[in-house]
């Protein structure tokens, strides 16, 4: 009978790859902004305030 090993394995590079690139999209302020205030529910963009808007390009 084999022992599951313990601890995490290793991923699977292309999965690393995938997952690397996902966070890369998120390096940008403005896209986690955008990220975070959908985490909420749909939002429509043309009704955004553009107090927001401002703060989004910093």
């Amino acid at each position: 009978m084999e022992t599951a090993p313990e601890g995490p394995q290793p991923l699977d590079p292309e999965l690393l790859a995938d997952a690397a690139a996902a966070f890369g999209m998120l390096a940008a302020t403005s896209r986690l902004q955008i990220v975070w205030l959908l985490a909420d529910g749909p939002r429509d963009v043309g009704r955004s305030p553009r107090s927001s808007a401002s703060r989004w390009r910093r």
